[in-house]
């Protein structure tokens, strides 16, 4: 009994010291957030951060770790179909075992989400602002990007979901959590109607500096696309009159000669570029760990190992074309040994 007496004593002895040393302190005062929503966005470079964190998601389609543990658009892309292979099981190509708990497909909705809430964010703030933009077609530059980057988004939603839900507003209500899915064409609807607006606003170039930023020609070549794609489910003769428009519409670019630099890192961003993802093994970056953006639109880290065939470092297997589709390919076809 003595002893648990002794106990609660010492404890009671703690409290009374710290309350003690507590009291003698001064309060800290913490001031209200200088920078809330609200006052934000108040000046042009606020938008265009805004505008650089809808590039910064893209990075998880390509990145080792891109929120799921693995590379999620080219698994994506490439799987589902009759003309890639792998050597051993996998998921996307039987289809037994895939469902929405796969890693890489959960973890490329919910990033592509993240780049559709992102760009209507900017859309929405810019919808509210009056007069922070001085800077002549700035603002028009920068919803013509939001449009074009969200359309990247729901093109791919719509191709590999097809009634993925349509999400144009930002989700700012409960209400709002709980998006119908899409029907029919919809979201394909919005897509080619936004790249249309987007093609019309977006600069020719960007300097520089600012190179991987949506242009003109990369908002018509995914116009073309989602033509395409839309022509190919509805069968609309239009579509595809309008998809060779859009292709005529582009300027400046043209193939390049050797088809290899378009796989080459010494001739990236070439004149057959239409819209380049800016990724690079950025030094000291880890690959295992989540990417934002280490500059702006600039240097980004990638994970190269699905390109390179590098998978067996990860116990994963290696993709590969199916014969039937190499069988397809003209021998003197530059694609065939360089891609296949």
């Amino acid at each position: 009994m003595r002893y648990s007496y002794f106990k609660i004593g010492g404890w009671a002895l703690f409290v009374f010291i710290v309350l003690q040393v507590s009291c003698g302190k001064k309060k800290v005062d913490l001031a209200a957030p200088s920078v809330t929503e609200d006052t934000y966005y108040n000046s042009e470079v606020s938008f265009t951060k805004t505008v650089y964190g809808i590039y910064a998601r893209l990075t998880d389609w390509y990145n080792y770790n891109g929120g799921a543990g693995a590379v999620q658009l080219p698994v994506m892309a490439n799987l589902p179909g009759d003309d890639v292979t792998v050597t051993s099981s996998d998921p996307f190509e039987h289809f037994g075992p895939l469902n929405a708990s796969d890693g890489r497909n959960s973890g490329f909705f919910t990033s592509a989400y993240q780049v559709v809430s992102r760009a209507n964010t900017l859309l929405q703030k810019q919808s509210q602002e009056s007069g922070v933009y001085q800077t002549p077609n700035l603002k028009a530059n920068h919803r013509g990007e939001a449009l074009f980057l969200r359309s990247l988004a729901f093109y791919y939603l719509w191709n590999f979901y097809g009634k993925a839900p349509l999400v144009t507003e930002r989700i700012t209500t409960v209400e709002q959590w709980t998006t119908p899915e899409s029907q029919g064409t919809q979201m394909i609807d919005t897509v080619i109607r936004d790249l249309q607006e987007a093609a019309n606003i977006l600069p020719a170039t960007w300097p520089a500096s600012q190179r991987g930023r949506a242009t003109k020609n990369s908002a018509n070549g995914l116009l073309a696309k989602a033509l395409m794609a839309r022509a190919a489910f509805g069968g609309d003769a239009a579509d595809y009159t309008a998809a060779v428009a859009a292709v005529n519409a582009i300027t400046g670019a043209q193939l390049v000669s050797n088809f290899d630099d378009n796989f080459a890192v010494d001739t990236e961003n070439n004149t057959e570029s239409l819209f380049e993802f800016q990724a690079s093994a950025t030094p000291g970056d880890n690959v295992w760990l989540p990417n934002e953006f280490d500059a702006a639109i600039g240097r980004m880290g990638y994970y190269s190992g699905f390109y390179d065939n590098n998978w067996a470092l990860f116990g994963a297997a290696i993709h590969t074309a199916t014969q039937k589709l190499f069988d397809a390919f003209d021998p003197a076809d530059p694609r065939r040994n360089l891609t296949l």
